[in-house]
């Protein structure tokens, strides 16, 4: 966490960088990137977090007004009829 901290944009290890960066490819568009190992660390140490803290769901974690910003955002969703999902607009080749 401290390597994201100081502004990392990814993180490889040296002995799968090969397939990681033929995975995924550098590009100039923000985005992190990182190994499936150091992915999978991060999601097991997620989850552990999770457990200790006795909490099923994400949400939970969240205060009251973060509930409530995201809730209005729903809410505005639905009355400008936008998808509450983002999607990747790529222009045609």
């Amino acid at each position: 966490m401290k390597a994201l901290d100081a502004g990392a944009r990814g993180y490889l290890f040296k002995d799968n960088a090969d397939e990681d960066i033929e995975r995924h490819p550098w590009s100039s568009r923000p985005r992190l990137v990182f190994s499936l190992a150091i992915t999978r660390a991060l999601l097991e140490d997620y989850a552990r977090r999770m457990r200790k803290r006795g909490v099923q769901d994400s949400y939970d974690l969240l205060t009251e007004r973060e509930r409530a910003v995201l809730q209005a955002n729903k809410e505005a969703t639905a009355v400008l009829h936008l998808s509450p999902t983002p999607s990747r607009h790529t222009a045609p080749t």
